[in-house]
C-alpha cells in the first residue's frame, strides 16, 4: 500500500500511517479467506475507526493522471525483474512508478538521494547497504506498507521440456522444445 502524499488530509500524519500499518495483521490476512485484499484491509481498519472505500481501477488506466490525483491510498503489487538491482532502479526512479507519482517532492528527493547512492555503489555489498538505508527511511516515515510476498507456481504439460520462466511469468521461448512421444521415438529408431 502506498499513500498519496501529494494530497492534503489526514494521511499526511505519520502517526496515522503507523497506526494503519500496525492494524493490518499480515498473518491473519493470509489465513482468512477473502475475495480481494482491499476488502480485508477495509474491514481490518474499520475496527479502528479508519473508513476506506476501495475503488477498483482498471490496469489500462494505470498511467492516467486521475488514477493518482483522486486516490488517497493505492493497493498494488510489484514484480521485480530477474536482475533485482535493475528492478529496484526501475521501481524507484522510473517516472511512471507509483512511488514517484505518490510521494511529495520533499520525500521523493530523499528517496532519490538513497537511490543515487545505490546506483553509484561499486559493489553488491555497498548497494545492499544503500538499499537498507532507503528501506529504513521508508519505514521510519511510513511511506508505504509492505503486506506480503506471494509465490505463484505454474504447471505445464509433461511434453514441454526446457521451459524456464522469467520473473514476469513469460517462458524463454528460444529454449523451449517439445519432447517427442515414445511412439514417435520408436518410428525414428
Amino acid at each position: 500500500m502506498i499513500y498519496n502524499l501529494n494530497r492534503s488530509g489526514p494521511l499526511q500524519d505519520k502517526w496515522l500511517r503507523l497506526a494503519m500499518n500496525t492494524a493490518i495483521d499480515r498473518n491473519k490476512m493470509l489465513r482468512e479467506p477473502v475475495a480481494v485484499d482491499a476488502a480485508w484491509i477495509k474491514n481490518a481498519l474499520a475496527r479502528f475507526g479508519v473508513c476506506l472505500e476501495p475503488i477498483p481501477w482498471p490496469m489500462d488506466q494505470f498511467y492516467n493522471d486521475q488514477f493518482v490525483e483522486n486516490a488517497d491510498i493505492i493497493l498494488g503489487g510489484e514484480v521485480l525483474e530477474e536482475n533485482v538491482d535493475l528492478g529496484l532502479i526501475h521501481l524507484f526512479k522510473d517516472q511512471s512508478s507509483l512511488i514517484r507519482r505518490m510521494l511529495d517532492p520533499k520525500r521523493l528527493a530523499r528517496v532519490d538521494q538513497f537511490m543515487d547512492l545505490f546506483i553509484q555503489a561499486g559493489t553488491a555489498k555497498m548497494r545492499k547497504e544503500a538499499f537498507k538505508q532507503l528501506e529504513m527511511y521508508l519505514n521510519s516515515e511510513q511511506l508505504l506498507i509492505y503486506l506480503y510476498h506471494s509465490r505463484k507456481e505454474i504447471t505445464f504439460n509433461a511434453a514441454l521440456s526446457g521451459i524456464r520462466l522469467n520473473a514476469f511469468g513469460w517462458a524463454e521461448f528460444s529454449k523451449l522444445w517439445i519432447k517427442p512421444s515414445s511412439s514417435a521415438e520408436k518410428l525414428i529408431n
